[in-house]
This record gives C-alpha cells, structure tokens and sequence, in this order.
C-alpha cells in the first residue's frame, strides 16, 4: 500500500469489477487521509468522472463509496475542485432520493463540503435548484433538509434566500405530506434566522389562508420559545425603520428650525391655550389634540370612539373557516384603493363587529391579523377622511380588545398615524392623535417607545408637542419594567421637550418630567442637576403648583417627604374634593397635576402649604359656583391668614 501512488489506485477505480471498486474505495480512503501523500495524478479528471459514476450506482453499497471518496478528495483540494463541481453534484443530487438513509445522509455531507471547501453556498445552491421540482418526493424533502443545513452551518447571509422561498412556498401543496411538513419547518428556521421580513413576504405569496395561519402560528411559537436568532433590535428596526430614518431626518436642522418657530410661536399661544384649557374627556393623562379652530365645534373626539365600538351592525362567527372568509373579504376590500370608500369604510366597521363578537378568541385570528396589517396600514392613508377616521377607530378598538397581543400591529401603524397629526384635514388630525392615545394606553409594548421618541425632532411643532404628550401618557400609565430598558431615551426626550420652541410641549415635558421622576427617580435628580437655573426654576414652579391641585384628589392617599404635623390636617380637610385634571399652558401652570416622590432642587418640605389648599379649594368652588366665588374667596383669604405660620410656598406632596 505504502508503494501505491495515486494513479495506480485510479487505475482500480476505472476497473468494473465490484470487489476491485471495494478494495479500491479502501485504498483510496486511506491514501487521502494522509496529508503527506501527493495529489499528483495523471488521470485525475477521468478519477473523478469514475467515481461520480460509481454515485450513480444501483449497488449503494459502491455509490456510498463513491461519494465518500468525493469528501475526501475535496476535503483535500479545496478551490482546485471547483472545476468538477459540474460533475459530482448532478449525482450527489439524484442521491438525495435514494431509499437507503445512509446514501442520503452521505450526499448531504458532499453537499456541505462542496460548501466549506470548494465554493460559495450560493454558487452550489443556485445549481440544485432544479431539485425542488424533482419527481422523486425524497429529492424535494432532501433539498430543503439541506437548505435548512446550509443555513444553520453557514448563515441565511450566505443565500439569497428571496430566490428560495417561492420554490418553499409551491412545496406547501405538495402532493406529499412529508414534504409539505418539511416546506413549513424550513420556512420557520429560515423565520428563525432572517425575522419578521419572512412574514411580510409570505402574505404576499397567496398561500392559502388556513395554511399561512399554521405558519404564523409556528412564527409565533418559535419567537416565544427565545430561539430566535436575529436580535430584537434589528427587528424593532425593520419595523419601526421608517419612522426612525424620518424622524432622524428631521432632526437634522432641528436647532435651526426651533430658533425659526421660536419666532412664530408668540402668534399662535394665546389661542394654544385656549384650546389646551379645555378639560379633556377622558384618559389617564391629559388629552391635547389639534386644535380645530375657537369657533368650530370638534368633529370627533374620545367619546366618538367609544360609541363607534359598539354601534357596529351584528357580524356572527360560528367557525374558523367563517372567521376566515370574512376576513380574507375585509381584506380583499381595504386593501384596494379603488373600491368605492363607503365599502372600505364599512369593511372596517366589519372589522370592529367581528372583534366584538369574539373574533380575537379563535386561534387563527392573530395571523390573520399580521396578514391585514398592510390593508390597516393603508387606510390609515386614504384620501378620504372618513376612511382614516374608521381605520382609526378600528385600530383604536383592536388595541382596547387585543391588549399586548396587539403589539405587532401597532408598530406596523404606528408612524402613518403620526403622519396625520399636522394634516388640514382636522377629523383625520384628531382621529390619528386619539388612535395613539388608546394604543398607548392598551398596548404595551417597548418596541413602540423609540418609535415614539424619533418625532421629538420633528419639524412640524403640533408633532413634537404631541410626541411629548405621547410621552407623559407613557411614564404615567405603563409599569416601570417596561420602560427600563429605553430610560436613556426617556431622558433625552424630556431634555429636548423643555427646551423646545413650542410653549405646549415645553409644558407638557415639565409635567412629564414629574410622572418619569416617579419611576426613575435617580436618572431625574441627574436630568434636573444638568439644567439651566431657569429650567430648574420652570420645574419648581411646575411642582409648587400641582401640589396644591393634586393635594385634592379623592382616589390618593397623601404622604409627606418629612415631618408629619399637617398631614392629618389636609386629609380630613380635603380629601373629600376632587379637582378635574387640566392641561398645563403656557398662561398658566399653577394647575398642572404632579404626583410622584420629588426631593429636587433646594426645596422646603417640611409642612403642606393649607394656605395653597385653601386657594386651589376656592378656585374649584368658584369654577362650580360662579354666583358665590367672591364670598369664598374672602372666606379662603380669612382662613389662610391664620395657617400661614404651617406652611411655605414650596411644600411637595406625594402620592404613594
């Protein structure tokens, strides 16, 4: 053996004799193994052809043999095999359907290692792709067994995996279930690798929709289980990259912009305010939408909403496959402009009924919703208001039905709803502000908040100062473990909101300010130490005021910083009044609201202000009574005089 070189074992391969091919396999094996021997062969290319013609082989035993010999010899020459790649593969693929296992399982590692050593994955892969349309069902098993291999060894970038996937997809109806099973696995390892984008693409295949809900299904399952391998970011990117880059964009002249609207801004804050002093209907935080004009009754606000939910004509679902007819024609109707509007408004009147009659409980509604995510997205830009105002109302419905199940779909629509807030059109303006407000405020999901923070530097001002209401809707409602991981975003959203152009947002950041501190007390004592004097002074003042407004509010318990001397005075005092929560202005910031535990800046805390009870008391007494407000007034005057000794302008109270 030792004597042999590598053509006298070539010689033995070319022969047809079966043990000879045996003894020959042997020999060569063990020859290759050795990195001492040489490769120098004179009848190297008529080796190679003999053993891809011992692949091709009836006898497996002599095809296994032949492509153990082709690992072997490309294991061994590397790039210089690349020259016959054209005559192992085309057997190596035939053998992808042979009955033995073994056969099979060898002919994926000469795939692989045609891979590693001999050429690019892609340069390989593109010349199987006949496979998928093999006649042997085993053949198209095996190639996207190998497609799965390929990228788990060697990564979804080293393919160029859209070429795939509609040869994936023509597999999901394969005669044979087998296969079928595979087509849908492989979808999930590429999902796995490649993330959200798969998704995308795959409702736009025209998959069958029972078959694309066990997908999504299996999308789902996996993302759960943590075994994804793309990072959160990089999905949060692809979701939220639009707004991203815009709001990116914008802010690149941000400070020249501010100096500009700066100028602007006296002009337009008396009849701000005006607008801002109107007690909002209801939410947990203070509603500020776009004004619609002193004179112009508002065309649609939060109590619109609500009786939209429910005044929706009766839609029964009685199975999955009802279920999924009425939302494949939902679809089908919003997803095309050229319907007549009055239909796509009513399809999303559908919508709402169909959620109302416990849609959202069949398993295959929430895959189903990924797919309409695009029909959602594009109604929220119709041309037509009242298309707008129902999407709107739909997704605000969705979100208030789905909770955090809702989540991708708000990421999705999220910076098309942010896109309406300065539109002329003042119903599709306030339908997109009160959309958010309810997303917000049902679905909480921290992927939203960067999506929410890139319209800070905005350059229309009714966005930004709407962002910063977004904002304090945000640190006021959402638990503090949602938001931990965007504090630094947090952060410089309220720095940016006080010290923006606008009146309002700088108002409304300094209120958000207080709600943040409440949750995140030491990264807001850092933001205070590195502000202006004047901003500090803005924020005291904040605080000053809202002490005495929120010292009357019925559903709080009240405890002081230090000393307890008043406390029990204050609360049997006041505790039985409640103050409407009002919208911080420009004009005027004594009512601002603020409940949250604040040490900050040189403060006096050792007593409650009574005496700044007693006015905000009498403040609310005379906006109740206007006939008796003079009498109060001197009343609260005489009753003030006397606690003045308690108590100081700076008193802070906080709820627990």
């Amino acid at each position: 053996m030792s004597d042999r070189t590598l053509d006298d074992i070539a010689d033995d391969v070319m022969k047809n004799e079966t043990a000879i091919k045996y003894q020959a396999a042997k020999e060569l094996q063990e020859y290759l193994r050795n990195p001492a021997n040489s490769l120098q062969c004179e009848n190297l290319d008529k080796l190679i052809d003999s053993l891809a013609a011992w692949v091709n082989s009836s006898n497996f035993k002599v095809s296994l043999n032949g492509l153990e010999c082709l690992i072997w010899m490309v294991d061994r020459t590397h790039e210089k095999f690349k020259v016959y790649i054209s005559t192992a593969l085309p057997p190596a693929l035939e053998r992808l359907g042979d009955s033995k296992e073994q056969v099979r399982e060898s002919a994926q590692n000469l795939i692989q290692k045609l891979m590693s050593c001999a050429a690019s994955p892609q340069y390989i892969f593109e010349r199987l792709m006949k496979a998928f349309s093999h006649k042997a069902w085993r053949v198209r098993e095996e190639i996207l067994l190998c497609l799965i291999n390929t990228i788990n060894i060697h990564g979804a970038a080293s393919l160029t995996l859209s070429k795939v996937v509609p040869s994936i997809c023509k597999l999901l109806g394969d005669p044979n279930s087998q296969v079928r099973d595979t087509a849908i696995n492989t979808l999930v390892e590429i999902y796995r690798h490649v993330g959200e984008k798969v998704r995308i693409d795959l409702g736009k295949k025209g998959i069958p929709s029972s078959r694309l809900s066990i997908i999504y299904a299996k999308f789902d399952d996996v993302k759960k289980s943590g075994k994804m391998l793309v990072p959160t970011e990089q999905l949060t990117q692809r979701s939220s990259g639009g707004a991203a880059s815009g709001g990116a964009a914008a802010g690149g002249g941000d400070e020249t912009d501010n100096k500009t609207i700066a100028k602007k801004a006296q002009a337009r804050r008396v009849s701000s305010s005006t607008q801002q002093r109107k007690p909002s209907s209801s939410s947990s935080a203070s509603s500020s939408h776009p004004s619609t004009g002193s004179s112009t009754p508002t065309l649609v606000d939060k109590d619109t909403f609500l009786a939209s939910f429910e005044d929706v004509d009766t839609v029964n679902v009685y199975s999955t496959k009802s279920l999924q007819d009425e939302l494949n024609a939902i679809y089908q109707m919003t997803n095309d402009d050229k319907h007549d509007w009055e239909a796509r408004a009513m399809a999303l009147k559908r919508m709402r009924s169909l959620v109302n009659n416990g849609a959202q409980d069949y398993d295959c509604f929430l895959p189903l919703l990924r797919l309409m995510e695009e029909a959602l997205v594009l109604s929220a830009k119709d041309l037509r208001s009242q298309v707008v105002k129902e999407a709107c109302i739909t997704l605000a419905h969705l979100s208030c039905k789905l909770g955090r199940q809702f989540d991708h779909a708000a990421e999705s629509v999220l910076p098309t709803l942010f896109q309406l807030i300065p539109n002329s059109a003042k119903i599709m303006a306030i339908s997109g502000c009160i959309c958010i407000e309810f997303i917000l405020t049902n679905t909480h999901n921290p992927r939203l908040i960067p999506i929410v923070k890139s319209h800070i530097t905005s350059k229309s001002s009714s966005i930004r100062k709407q962002t910063f209401h977004f904002i304090n809707i945000i640190v006021s409602t959402w638990p503090p473990h949602l938001m931990e991981k965007h504090v630094g975003l947090f952060v410089e959203a309220l720095h940016k909101g006080m010290e923006d152009a606008d009146s309002e947002a700088r108002s409304t950041s300094r209120k958000a300010f207080w709600k943040f501190s409440e949750k995140f007390k030491s990264q807001a004592d850092k933001l205070f130490n590195i502000l202006e004097p004047s901003k500090q002074k803005m924020l005291n003042g904040e605080l000053s005021g809202a002490s005495s407004t929120s010292s009357l509010d019925s559903n709080k318990s009240y405890r002081k910083l230090s000393g307890a001397g008043s406390h029990e005075n204050l609360s049997s005092g006041s505790s039985r009044m409640s103050m409407p929560k009002r919208s911080t202005t420009a004009k005027s910031r004594t009512t601002t609201e603020i409940d949250g535990p604040v040490t900050l800046g040189k403060r006096s805390s050792s007593e409650v202000n009574l005496a700044a009870v007693d006015r905000a008391r009498t403040r609310y007494t005379a906006a109740k009574s206007p006939t008796s407000s003079k009498p109060a007034s001197r009343l609260a005057r005489s009753k003030s005089t006397s606690r003045d000794s308690l108590g100081n302008d700076d008193s802070n109270l906080l709820y627990p």
